[in-house]
């Protein structure tokens, strides 16, 4: 699994104890399946050059979490992934408003990879962040309470933004995207992580404990 899908994986349970939750392990069982299809899922994307096989590849991954079928040229760990994650969804009776949430990060994903102004590639990268941590909570349900939730979504966005200053000259590289990174859109991201900390740490119940954290976040994002 791609770090940054693992790490959110791994402290989920983390971040829900400090806000005085506490997870059953087939939440955190179903919150990890959840993280290793998305995490197939951007691999099977990002190796498509072709935006007509993007797009086609994410009306097949939405079709077979809704009813079960794939394409039998998919590969056994796409399929693999794809009917674990729908047997959560089933499960946990979430298939509709998750379908939602999924189609629109699969348009924003595409659209992210066109920006051409940092305005725009900031805007695409926060709407990322919120729509991944928003997946995750659909499948692990109010575990977690209402105040973890509202945190839990803001989240996203600066964690995002992180992995994208680690991330940006790489998915350049890979022509994932069109921007070509340099000092001004590090300097954006980075101060787009600034901005929003305040209120983040003003949604936490204990903000130090979330500075560490974030901390070790960082740490291991630049490590990965």
């Amino acid at each position: 699994m791609r770090p940054e899908y693992l790490r959110l994986a791994r402290d989920f349970e983390r971040l829900v104890a400090d806000f005085g939750g506490r997870l059953e392990g087939a939440v955190l069982e179903d919150v990890a399946t959840l993280m290793s299809a998305i995490e197939c899922i951007d691999r099977s994307v990002d190796v498509l050059r072709d935006r007509c096989d993007r797009d086609r590849l994410g009306a097949d991954v939405l079709r077979a979490l809704r009813d079960g079928s794939s394409p039998p040229e998919w590969a056994e760990e796409l399929r693999a992934r794809t009917a674990e994650l729908r047997a959560v969804l089933v499960r946990r009776d979430v298939v509709a408003p998750f379908l939602a949430i999924a189609q629109d990060a699969l348009s924003n994903a595409e659209q992210l990879r066109d920006c051409r102004t940092h305005d725009e590639y900031v805007a695409r990268v926060v709407a990322e962040g919120r729509m991944t941590t928003e997946l995750a909570l659909t499948v692990a349900g109010d575990a977690g309470g209402d105040e973890f939730a509202r945190f839990f979504v803001s989240l996203g966005e600066p964690a995002n933004l992180v992995d994208k200053l680690r991330d940006a000259r790489g998915d350049a590289a890979r022509g994932e995207i069109l921007l070509t990174p340099g000092p001004r859109l590090h300097l954006r991201l980075a101060s787009e992580i600034l901005r929003r900390l305040p209120g983040l740490l003003r949604l936490h119940p204990r903000p130090v404990s979330l500075l560490v954290w974030g901390a070790g976040y960082l740490l291991s994002s630049q490590s990965d």
